[in-house]
């Protein structure tokens, strides 16, 4: 792979850790008390300053993705949740495949996007045939260590704050079927999709009708196979 592209997926991966840890509401977080580690090679420190500015510190990716994904999971748990839905193709399977995203209210998350207004079964449609794991499995895999790292680390810390606050999740995904574990591979997802905004996603709607037989239900594009993390 040129290293331009292995340059440009690792900025993308750490830009994207970086500004989801920025993206605080000094609402939802718990004080910033510090993650624990889930393995001997997991050392970070997780505190909170001002206005409850996240500030994490690590010596090496993994560390650094654990740390940044438990913050942001302490501010913007179901958001996030909610947003694994999108790049899983699984919208359809919790909400139904005739509504939509709900849009933004106060300080409600809001999970649709400005840039594809599509109900449920087309935006599952469009992800699982857009985003194709097996090339994105591959890329990785061709391209720098670290990348990978920063996103194993990340599935793992947001998974530990799932197990830590089980019972403590904040009221709009309580006890909700899709608030679950994540994998590496969810991550490459949720990198990939950034990388279609203002791109991809604003062809979303001509994809799926260029993809589907009219008067025909969505039929998707591909199921995917989950990787161990």
């Amino acid at each position: 792979m040129h290293r331009c592209a292995v340059r440009f997926r690792f900025l993308l991966a750490a830009s994207l850790a970086l500004s989801l840890a920025a993206c605080n509401s000094s609402d939802d977080h718990d004080g910033g008390v510090p993650p624990p580690a889930t393995a001997a090679r997991i050392q970070v420190d997780l505190a909170r300053t001002t206005h409850g500015v996240p500030h994490v510190r690590a010596n090496d990716f993994r560390s650094l993705g654990f740390g940044l994904a438990y913050a942001y999971a302490q501010d913007k748990v179901c958001m996030f949740a909610d947003a694994l839905l999108s790049v899983r193709g699984e919208r359809s399977a919790f909400f139904g495949g005739e509504a939509r995203p709900q849009r933004r209210t106060g300080d409600d998350y809001g999970a649709a996007s400005g840039f594809m207004d599509l109900k449920n079964e087309d935006r599952d449609f469009f992800f699982r045939g857009y985003l194709d794991i097996e090339q994105l499995r591959a890329g990785y895999a061709a391209g720098a260590a670290e990348p990978r790292e920063l996103l194993s680390g990340f599935a793992e810390g947001y998974n530990r704050y799932l197990k830590d606050y089980a019972a403590k999740l904040p009221a709009a995904c309580a006890n909700a079927r899709w608030v679950r574990p994540i994998s590496y591979d969810d991550m490459m997802l949720v990198v990939a999709e950034k990388a279609l905004h203002a791109s991809g996603q604003v062809f979303a709607r001509d994809f799926v009708a260029a993809g589907r037989t009219p008067g025909a239900a969505s039929t998707l594009a591909r199921s995917r196979r989950a990787s161990s993390m």
